[in-house]
Parts: structure tokens; C-alpha cells; sequence
């Protein structure tokens, strides 16, 4: 294994932080588009989310031996695999709960939550917004302070 250089590597942390904050900013927007739709287009919207969904959860549970690239590591293709059924799992959620179903949205967080071992950003803000909405403080307090103190913090929290 080669290794990469000083100067290679702080150009990849540049590059991660620019990538990490682009997300950020899209997300947001995404989130806010959320919260300004009507019921009726949300409705529309989480038909499209829970497909996603369904296939994602397809993908995860019964992965086929055809999909996984030949030169990917195993555990690494289903840890992605994982992601993307907790990034569906998470907007169904935005989702969901913007339609006013809390119950079927915190399900959802929680999922998304354990899906990425509580190491993904987005999730984290988006389940403990969840939580503190619906009353939840005290878990929407834990879930913040996790959160932050392992680094793994938007901008948001």
C-alpha cells in the first residue's frame, strides 16, 4: 500500500470539508423546500420517498451477489448499502413527520439512526428535530450531545 503525502493529504481533507459543506447547504434547502410544500404535494412526494425505500431495503436485506462490484470489499459495499436505506429511511421521515404522523416518523429516524451506527450528520440533526418536536426533549438532548461530542455535528445542532 502506497502512502500519501502531507500535501496530498490535507488537499483530500480540503476537498472532503468542501464536499461535507456543499451537502450541508443542499440539505438545508432540500429541508426547507419540505416545510414550505402543501399536504397534497407532500403526499405525491412520499409515494417517490418509499420506493426508494422499498428498493433500499430490498438491496440491504437480500443483497444480490450481481450488484456488488467484483473489486468492492464486502463489508464496505454494505455499509453502503446501509447509507442509502437510512438516507431513504431519513427523508421519509422529514417527510412523514411534516405530514403530522410523529409515530411513523421517529420509527423511521430511529432506523436511520442505527443504520449508521449514529455516525451520519444528517441523520442525527434530522432524528433529534424529530424527537424535539414531538416532545421528545430528553432524547432530542442525548442524541445533540452524542452528536457533537463525537464530532459529528452540522451546523444546525
Amino acid at each position: 500500500m502506497s502512502k500519501i503525502s502531507k500535501e496530498g493529504y490535507e488537499q483530500l481533507l480540503v476537498i472532503k470539508n468542501a464536499l461535507d459543506s456543499m451537502f450541508d447547504k443542499l440539505d438545508q434547502v432540500v429541508y426547507t423546500k419540505v416545510k414550505e410544500t402543501k399536504n397534497d404535494e407532500l403526499g405525491l412526494i412520499l409515494k417517490i420517498i418509499n420506493k426508494s425505500v422499498a428498493v433500499s431495503r430490498q438491496e440491504y436485506d437480500e443483497p444480490k451477489a450481481s450488484s456488488k462490484p467484483p473489486l468492492k470489499i464486502s463489508r464496505i459495499w454494505h455499509e453502503s448499502r446501509a447509507k442509502q436505506l437510512a438516507l431513504a429511511l431519513d427523508a421519509s421521515a422529514v417527510v412523514t413527520n411534516a405530514l403530522g404522523n410523529a409515530d411513523a416518523a421517529l420509527s423511521y429516524c430511529e432506523e436511520a439512526y442505527q443504520l449508521t451506527n449514529k455516525k451520519n450528520k444528517q441523520v442525527n440533526e434530522h432524528y433529534s428535530e424529530v424527537l424535539f418536536k414531538n416532545g421528545l426533549l430528553d432524547g432530542a438532548k442525548k442524541i445533540l450531545e452524542e452528536s457533537i461530542a463525537s464530532g459529528i455535528q452540522s451546523p444546525k445542532m
